[in-house]
């Protein structure tokens, strides 16, 4: 799998999506984090460099497998395996795996 380098410049305006009408400590707050992290998600895997790297042509084992590999296996045997069930059982989505 070709890598393609990133940089900082590149979160720039993802950062600004995710704090989108976020004010810490006001009653709420922690919801609004919530749900502008699942909207950023869930429009990230529709990136075209997001379905280049991970096609939907690939089945969930290779999603997870190519996911955890990117972030330095991070995912003990067992949590790979249960999002990959997840996955394959309709529970979760590619953004939610994210």
């Amino acid at each position: 799998m070709k890598q393609i380098p990133v940089k900082l410049t590149d979160f720039v305006p993802d950062m600004r999506e995710i704090s989108n009408g976020l004010v810490v400590g006001r009653p709420g707050w922690e919801q609004v984090v919530e749900n502008n992290k699942n909207a950023f998600a869930a429009a990230f895997v529709t990136r075209p460099r997001f379905t280049a790297a991970y096609p939907q042509t690939i089945t969930a084992a290779e999603f997870v497998d190519r996911l955890n590999q990117n972030t330095g296996g991070v995912l003990s045997q067992s949590e790979r395996d249960q999002l990959v069930n997840e996955m394959n059982l309709g529970a979760k989505t590619r953004a939610q795996v994210l």
